[in-house]
């Protein structure tokens, strides 16, 4: 997919960053500007201020001119003495005059404040100021003593919120270039492929898109692929299905036609045995052709089954497949419920599925454990086996679809069918299948756990 170029992150953040410098110095500009504004229209004093005035003062009382309290200049403080160095009138409180008295004994501290000391014809006047800035109102100097802390703290919060002005306006800008990437990966996610990746004004995310898009390309049609082969196993499955109808349904009608023979009981005992797994096999053969075509979804939970009628019957089952090779069956059962709800036919089917391959794997004259615990919200049917046990691939690959166990293990004729549909019951029971190898004893364990309480 071919996008345009667009421009590079760092160039986007260096747009603002410079953006940013600029705001910053008009802020510096606009605060100096203020500033000379207020010391030309009288509103501000400058820090030199106050000396000028003190010193100005003291030539011209030097020069002959009357000193009184009101040409002292404000905010500063002052202290008149007479010759006997009495105090006749100070603005002065009881530490600052003592601080004066410091001065005028030769002592020189560490006071923030600057003293002058004008000489006239009855006395001395000490005067003290501060070399600051003043707001010339009384009311504003008192309220804001420090103007050039004002002036600090206004340019702080300028800058602040420039900055985050700045910043903000740098998230949005990238929140619009990343729109893009969120809307391509959510359209992935919700397995839309159909759709044209739409470009970035950022190089760097185009590069991302850019792949997105290819990845997009490439998964559309590994999925096709996969769409195809699953097809093709549907059809195989649904023919091998019909394929085996044709069989079952002369093995079906002999087995009917020797029933109704002249036979003895036991043989029409075991007529009777192959009439039934007959139906069974095309029951099964009915859901393997609705599996294949629209999976096991269409199939309902809704018959109430009875715990104690069904187990009989997996036992019978089972009892009867073990019998071709004499295998002995080691059952413990341990339930409460007695009823509970699910599809018969696919549980059963599933659970013999299972039984059939435990039968499979195991030797002549060995023996099979079959297991039935309620935990809890589960019913839980186990099956261990005396075969030689699962492979590492069997372990991880053995309820996947059409999965055949490696060599060691294999035998008979297995279609990779079994276990892939005992765990699909599984899962419309809310359960799971449980699959390794027994902890002390040669073979396999599978257990099938449902879900009776939901």
């Amino acid at each position: 997919m071919d996008m345009k170029r667009g421009r590079s992150l760092y160039t986007i953040f260096l747009k603002y960053l410079i953006i940013f410098c600029v705001l910053s110095i008009i802020l510096i500009f606009s605060l100096i500007i203020t500033v000379n504004t207020a010391i030309n229209f009288n509103i501000i004093k400058p820090a030199n201020y106050v000396q000028n005035q003190v010193e100005n003062l003291k030539i011209e009382v030097e020069r002959g001119s009357q000193l009184d309290e009101d040409k002292i200049p404000y905010p500063s403080k002052y202290a008149f003495f007479n010759n006997e160095n009495e105090i006749v009138k100070t603005n002065l409180d009881e530490e600052e005059l003592k601080e004066v008295n410091k001065y005028l004994d030769g002592e020189r501290g560490n006071s923030k404040f600057f003293y002058t000391k004008i000489p006239f014809n009855s006395g001395i006047c000490i005067i003290r100021y501060d070399i600051k800035a003043h707001f010339t109102s009384k009311f504003w100097n008192d309220l804001i003593p420090y103007p050039e802390i004002l002036l600090i703290s206004i340019f702080l919060i300028g800058f602040i919120l420039t900055a985050c002005i700045i910043a903000i306006k740098f998230e949005k800008k990238l929140k619009k270039e990343l729109y893009p990437l969120k809307a391509s990966t959510e359209k992935i996610m919700n397995q839309d492929l159909d759709f044209e990746v739409i470009p970035s004004d950022v190089k760097e995310f185009n590069e991302v898109l850019t792949s997105i898009s290819n990845m997009k390309t490439a998964l559309k049609k590994s999925l096709k692929e996969q769409w195809h082969i699953e097809q093709e196993k549907e059809n195989q499955i649904s023919a091998l299905a019909h394929d085996i109808k044709t069989p079952i349904t002369i093995i079906k009608g002999n087995a009917e036609l020797l029933n109704e023979s002249d036979l003895c009981e036991e043989d029409k005992e075991f007529a009777k045995y192959i009439i039934n797994n007959a139906d069974k096999i095309e029951k099964y053969i009915s859901t393997l052709i609705d599996i294949s075509k629209s999976g096991m979804g269409e199939c309902k939970l809704n018959e109430n089954i009875n715990t104690d009628i069904i187990i009989d019957e997996l036992k019978g089952e089972l009892n009867m497949i073990c019998s071709l090779k004499d295998i002995k069956i080691i059952t413990s059962l341990n339930y409460k419920s007695k009823f509970f709800v699910s599809n018969k036919d696919l549980l059963k089917r599933a659970i013999i599925n299972i039984m059939l391959n435990a039968v499979d794997y195991s030797p002549e004259k060995s023996e099979i454990e079959f297991i039935v615990n309620e935990n809890e919200e589960m019913l839980e049917f186990t099956i261990r086996d005396s075969g030689k046990g699962f492979t590492e691939n069997g372990l991880r690959n053995a309820t996947n679809q059409f999965f055949m166990e490696a060599s060691e293990r294999k035998v008979g004729k297995h279609y990779g069918m079994g276990l892939y549909i005992a765990e699909s019951v599984a899962r419309m029971h809310g359960g799971f299948v449980v699959i390794k190898n027994r902890e002390y004893k040669t073979g396999a364990e599978v257990s099938l756990a449902i879900n009776i309480k939901s």
